[in-house]
């Protein structure tokens, strides 16, 4: 008769590898939201550049990143934020439609959030581990 047993350890097993990812998924999901914050100001300051009447320190100084339930969310706390996009009901009245701010934001943001993520990553691939 032949026997035999194991012992396994390192981070698979115990737990390091788990927790790693899940820290690797909030900041990448936080970095991607900070920088979702700085496209929708730059996109902002290329829309308001010629612009006297609208104030874009005020605005860009609004935009932030906040944790919700969900995820992570960026938005503005300026009043006019709405009218600036063109999803207030002012904007059906005028013939201002709205700079579409966040929706290009999203747009470019979809482009590099996995390069975003890339860049994060290999701070926790040590923690699980790896080299």
């Amino acid at each position: 008769m032949i026997g035999g047993y194991s012992t396994m350890q390192g981070p698979l097993f115990d737990r390091r590898a788990g927790e790693a990812v899940r820290s690797f998924l909030l900041e990448s999901e936080r970095e991607v939201a900070e920088e979702g914050v700085d496209l929708v100001r730059y996109v902002g300051g290329k829309s308001f550049r010629y612009l006297s009447s609208v104030p874009t320190g005020n605005f860009a100084r609004g935009v932030q990143a906040s944790r919700t339930f969900g995820g992570w969310t960026v938005r503005d706390d300026v009043i006019y934020g709405p009218w600036l996009e063109g999803v207030s009901k002012r904007n059906a009245a005028t013939r201002f439609k709205g700079y579409a701010l966040y929706r290009r934001a999203a747009q470019l943001l979809g482009t590099t959030a996995h390069l975003i993520a890339e860049r994060v990553l290999p701070l926790y691939l040590r923690r699980m581990g790896g080299r």
